[in-house]
């Protein structure tokens, strides 16, 4: 269903700032439940056409097929991915229409698209006011550059809600993405703050014998470490905590030696103990340990608790492209969240963030080369988170 020409706007009225111009003197606000209104006789499907037809662009069929095609059924759509859907700078226009119109939207993926810096300063007006829009994924767009990268910096500065912004593979300059990258961290910790929710830890019985060695380490150190010697009683206990301790007799003065020394310094930290103890194979990396509490410090959402604070573990899938710059696989992600039975309600402190992704490092070496990134200086990523 159309609705007549007579009620098109003009087509060729451009809406991007123009030299000398600010955001807040082009900038108005929209209302939700009037631009609902205007298509009150159409459902989302229909209105996306429409939309369509006023920017003289041609609808696609795999993108209408993602909204309602029932009347009134604005709230059904919270996620919006068009990264296998060419939509490019010209289609972006009506899909950033319509999302205005769709309240519960959370997560809008333009990956992949060749978007413009104009195609950027589109979706940041959509984005702006947007009650419940959370996560950007933008990565793929070569021409988006320093101009849209400003638009995501006010963007990520003006709402809020706005958790994450992923813009891998784009030509935005590495101090505007960083500068993105804090004040959507900024934002999460705000949120997480604001919920008054207390921390959830995983009751998974790999994390209760994490606990019971941390006490084990505790009850030991001086000053923070152990001397490397006590790695074999801290193997020995870990055999204790599995009820394997008759294996205890079965492992030689050699054995017990030669696993002490996979340890360089005398004395060592509970980071180091704890990776060489219970990780089966691993050898203590510092710098992993360095890049792992870094960006541990990084999705803290509780920054002023420093490394006593908590991660979110919804927010993993974007430690991983902070980490290694790129996005993981969900092969990736299931094992993650299997070390510790993990699901997106919990949080991890810092021992259970430095098991779960030491554990991954293990088993997952492809990743392990980028760990060096401090942040990629190949790839640009603003995360959430």
């Amino acid at each position: 269903m159309m609705i007549g020409a007579h009620n098109l706007p003009s087509t060729n009225v451009r809406e991007v700032p123009a030299p000398g111009e600010t955001l807040q003197q082009n900038e108005q606000p929209y209302n939700v439940e009037q631009l609902q209104a205007e298509f009150h006789v159409l459902s989302p499907r229909e209105t996306y056409h429409e939309l369509c037809h006023r920017s003289q662009c041609r609808p696609i069929s795999t993108v209408a097929l993602m909204f309602s095609p029932n009347i009134g059924q604005w709230n059904v759509t919270t996620n919006l991915d068009f990264s296998h859907s060419y939509i490019g700078p010209r289609g972006v226009r009506p899909v950033v229409e319509i999302c205005k119109r769709l309240p519960a939207l959370k997560s809008f993926n333009c990956a992949n698209n060749y978007l413009t810096n104009d195609s950027v300063y589109y979706i940041m007006r959509m984005a702006i006011h947007h009650p419940a829009l959370e996560h950007l994924e933008l990565s793929g767009n070569a021409f988006i550059s320093w101009t849209g990268g400003n638009f995501l910096v006010e963007l990520s500065l003006r709402n809020n809600n706005i958790k994450e912004i992923c813009i891998l593979e784009t030509a935005v300059p590495l101090e505007v993405s960083e500068t993105i990258f804090k004040n959507t961290r900024r934002n999460c910790a705000l949120a997480y703050q604001a919920s008054g929710l207390p921390p959830k830890a995983t009751s998974h019985p790999t994390a209760i014998h994490l606990r019971a060695m941390k006490r084990f380490f505790m009850d030991m150190q001086k000053d923070g470490t152990v001397h490397r010697s006590m790695l074999a009683e801290g193997y020995k206990e870990r055999l204790r905590i599995l009820g394997q301790e008759h294996s205890i007799a079965s492992c030689s003065d050699t054995f017990f030696e030669e696993f002490c020394n996979r340890v360089p310094m005398e004395w060592i930290p509970w980071e180091a103990f704890v990776i060489t103890v219970k990780l089966d194979g691993a050898v203590y990396d510092e710098e992993m340990v360095k890049n792992l509490r870094r960006v541990f410090l990084e999705f803290n959402v509780m920054p002023l608790l420093g490394v006593e604070g908590f991660v979110m573990v919804r927010d993993l899938a974007a430690v991983y492209t902070r980490l290694y710059g790129m996005r993981p696989t969900q092969e990736v992600m299931d094992d993650t969240y299997g070390v510790l039975g993990l699901d997106d309600t919990m949080t991890l402190h810092w021992d259970e963030f430095l098991v779960v992704l030491s554990s991954s490092v293990v088993r997952n070496n492809k990743y392990s080369m980028h760990l060096d990134l401090t942040p990629s200086n190949h790839s640009r990523s603003m995360l959430h988170f």
